[in-house]
């Protein structure tokens, strides 16, 4: 597939996959977390504990054998911001996102929160 592809190709995968991973509590918590306090609580803070979180895609990174097929890492924050040894590592190989790892597919080439 082209970079030019229709971002719904990627979006629900990795939308599935931050959810299952029981990212962004606002959509499966309690009232309160219905409604956050502003849109910046939902847009960068995925595992609902305060800190600012970063997703950071590797397009081109070789899957499961299969060069392109890209994932997207999830770096979470804590007191004294983001750390390498607190991540998720979403693909098309992780459990719970739909398809399989395929050579140039390029997962992770946009995201969006």
């Amino acid at each position: 597939m082209s970079n030019s592809r229709s971002y719904k190709a990627w979006s629900v995968p990795l939308i599935a996959g931050v959810l299952a991973l029981g990212g962004i509590p606002a959509l499966a918590g309690s009232a309160a977390a219905a409604a956050p306090k502003s849109v910046h609580d939902v847009e960068d803070d995925f595992n609902g504990d305060g800190y600012k979180d970063l997703a950071v895609g590797a397009p081109i990174a070789t899957v499961g054998g299969k060069q392109g097929a890209g994932y997207v890492t999830v770096m979470y924050g804590g007191p004294h911001g983001l750390t390498k040894d607190h991540r998720t590592i979403i693909s098309r190989s992780t459990s719970g996102i739909p398809g399989d790892p395929a050579a140039g597919e390029n997962f992770g080439y946009q995201l969006s929160t």
